[in-house]
This record gives structure tokens, C-alpha cells and sequence, in this order.
């Protein structure tokens, strides 16, 4: 369990899990009182002039709601290829890594302060894998740097490619200026 790997593919299985129930619990209204019923009637019906378009507030909360579930399933293919990055490079992997929990946390803030108990455990679990994943990643940054052999320290560059130019010492230009110079 100390590869980040298998916490940002659990991130990702929780999160189209995450899509699954969004995209099924906002696919029809469900009334069970008279009242919301007349809040749903009243959101479909009343229509406001938007860029040129007509829309009820019934088409913005459709429209947000299919964005919403295809952003969790972008997030959630986003964290399974964060977890196949993690193994080669954690250190490439990391910017994915903290981003993934960044917008994990804030949508558990947002869970907590608009919705209910589903959207509420979801979120709460995806930002500790998420969490767990960056906090290994991190430390997978630190654990796997080889230390550099003497011939690497020595001479940067060796073994990659052509090595570099040395650059010209000020010192011994002047120095040699200097003594062509004196000897005209």
C-alpha cells in the first residue's frame, strides 16, 4: 500500500463510481411532494433571454449536471493515468498528483456545504486517496534520485550526449593577452 499507484487507481475507481451515481441521481426529477413538483414546473417553464438563446432554469441545472458528470469522468481517467505515470516518474507524477487533490478537496467543501450524504462519503474518500497518493508521490521524489557516480560529478553531461564545452577561463585569457602583449 506505499505505492502511489494503487491509491490514484482506487481515486479513480471511487470517482466513476462518483459519476455513475451523479449522472444516474440527476437524470430525472424525483417528486414526491406537490411542492417540489411546482419548484421543477416553475424551473422548466419560466424562460430568461441568454446570449441570444431562450433557457429555463430547468436547462441550466440539465446543463450543469451532465458537465459536472462528464468533469468527474475526465477527473477520474485523469487520476488512472496519474497512477500509471506515478510508476515510471513520481516526480512527473506529482503536479498531477496535488492537482487531483486540490479539486478533490474543493469539491468535498462544496459536498458539505450544498449537498447530502452520497456526494458528502465520495468526496470525503477520494480527497484521502488522493491525499495518500501526492504524500507518496512526494516521497517516491525523494527515494528514488540515484546519487551521482564521481565520473557524473566530475564530468556533467557524461553519458548523455556530447559533453559540455568548458567555459573559457577569464583569468588565463587575460594572462595570456597579457603576455603576447610583452613579448612584441
Amino acid at each position: 500500500m506505499r505505492k502511489p499507484s494503487i491509491w490514484f487507481r482506487a481515486l479513480a475507481v471511487i470517482l466513476a463510481f462518483y459519476t455513475l451515481g451523479h449522472s444516474v441521481g440527476t437524470r430525472h426529477a424525483i417528486t414526491t411532494a406537490p411542492e417540489e413538483a411546482a419548484v421543477i414546473t416553475g424551473m422548466q417553464g419560466y424562460r430568461v433571454p441568454v446570449m441570444g438563446f431562450l433557457r429555463s432554469y430547468w436547462d441550466f441545472y440539465r446543463g450543469f449536471s451532465v458537465t459536472i458528470s462528464v468533469l468527474l469522468a475526465a477527473l477520474a481517467v485523469i487520476a488512472w493515468q496519474t497512477g500509471t505515470l506515478s510508476r515510471r516518474s513520481p516526480r512527473e507524477a506529482l503536479p498531477f498528483a496535488y492537482t487531483l487533490l486540490i479539486a478533490c478537496s474543493a469539491n468535498a467543501l462544496v459536498s458539505f456545504a450544498y449537498f447530502f450524504t452520497a456526494p458528502m462519503v465520495t468526496s470525503t474518500l477520494s480527497v484521502v486517496c488522493a491525499g495518500i497518493g501526492a504524500a507518496l508521490c512526494r516521497q517516491g521524489c525523494w527515494t528514488r534520485v540515484r546519487p551521482l557516480s564521481y565520473v557524473e560529478a566530475v564530468w556533467p553531461g557524461f553519458g548523455f550526449g556530447r559533453p559540455p564545452v568548458p567555459a573559457p577561463n577569464p583569468a588565463a585569457t587575460s594572462a595570456s593577452a597579457a603576455d603576447s602583449s610583452t613579448t612584441k
